[in-house]
This record gives structure tokens, C-alpha cells and sequence, in this order.
């Protein structure tokens, strides 16, 4: 199964979520950057997956994914 990440700002906020539709499931924990979500935070995405979205996407501004400092590769 797929799993949409997103990161954003909401309310002077950033945070992480799982996007369905058009409405976001935020993450419980804190990732400053993309290398702490990936090492951290995967039982963190599955259980948002189990609830329901709180947060409309046209409530937020998306942000890059990639923080600094990082790699893609």
C-alpha cells in the first residue's frame, strides 16, 4: 500500500501528515527533518493511516519534503 507524505505549515506550525483526498492526517510525533521522519517515524505514518484526516489541504502551505541537510538520491 502507498502511503502519501506531505510536509506543511498550518497555523505557524510545521509538521508532517498522511494525505487522503483532499484532507491530512498529522503525524503525533515531531521530525525536524526528512532523515529523522525516515528513521523514526514509520509506526508513527501507519498508525495516522488508521485515522481519520483533521486538516483540510487548502488550509495549508505544502513544503518541500526535503530538509536540509539531505541527500536525494
Amino acid at each position: 500500500m502507498v502511503t502519501h507524505l506531505v510536509r506543511y505549515s498550518h497555523e505557524g506550525h510545521l509538521a508532517w501528515g498522511v494525505v487522503r483526498g483532499a484532507a491530512i492526517t498529522p503525524l503525533e510525533g515531531a521530525y525536524p527533518t526528512t532523515a529523522s521522519l525516515i528513521e523514526a517515524g514509520e509506526a508513527d505514518w501507519r498508525r495516522a493511516e488508521t485515522r481519520g484526516p483533521t486538516v483540510q489541504l487548502s488550509a495549508v502551505s505544502l513544503l518541500s519534503p526535503v530538509t536540509a541537510p539531505a541527500r536525494v538520491l
